[in-house]
């Protein structure tokens, strides 16, 4: 069971870590904090297996998942496309560069633009039951939004729409401003599809 307390500690670690670190410096920080977990990660999900995370790890994980974009992007580029673990690592230590950009930037364009662009069913069932299991016993508490938001997205991008729109309500609950929530409440509610299914 994954105690809270433990990861209210490691959040204000993180927190503190990061804000006393030179810009310079925050890449090799954020790979120390989250490089071994983005390894593990990719290639559990690129070869369809269960991850297996110490405790440390799965808090490790989820603290990345809530409180660093760079890394909840990554764990949903990983959903979306096969990559290897130096594209994974290169995205996360550096979310906001050119190649970084163009990653994200081309995945989530194709998902509403490319009918041809269908989801790799199994590789995100894969995803969203690891998620199932690292976020256990973390379904409501603070650092849920970000699970339920992703479990929403990944949803909707299967086109279960019913499972969709209860995660998203589930993440909004607890915070109402979850960008991703909040992005992926309004596709629902327009009607919005990916466009394989269109």
């Amino acid at each position: 069971m994954s105690d809270t307390l433990a990861l209210d500690a490691l959040r204000i670690q993180f927190d503190m870590e990061k804000l006393n670190t030179n810009q310079n410096h925050i890449p090799d920080m954020l790979y120390t904090w989250f490089g071994d977990i983005t390894r593990q990660w990719v290639n559990a999900i690129n070869e369809n297996q269960k991850i297996e995370f110490t405790t440390d790890e799965r808090d490790t994980f989820i603290i990345g998942t809530n409180k660093y974009l760079g890394f909840r992007d990554t764990i949903i580029l990983t959903a979306i496309n096969t990559m290897t673990v130096k594209k994974a690592t290169n995205f996360l230590i550096q979310p906001f560069g050119n190649t970084a950009e163009k990653t994200i930037t081309t995945a989530f364009k194709s998902i509403f633009d490319d009918p041809t662009y269908m989801p790799q069913v199994t590789r995100v069932t894969n995803v969203i039951a690891n998620l199932d299991t690292i976020f256990a016993d973390h379904t409501t508490d603070e650092y849920a939004p970000a699970y339920h938001a992703i479990k929403g997205y990944l949803s909707w991008y299967l086109g279960d729409n019913t499972t969709a729109k209860s995660e998203i309500s589930y993440a909004l609950d607890i915070d109402n401003m979850y960008s991703l929530a909040r992005i992926t409440y309004t596709a629902l509610s327009y009607n919005i599809k990916p466009a394989y299914l269109r």
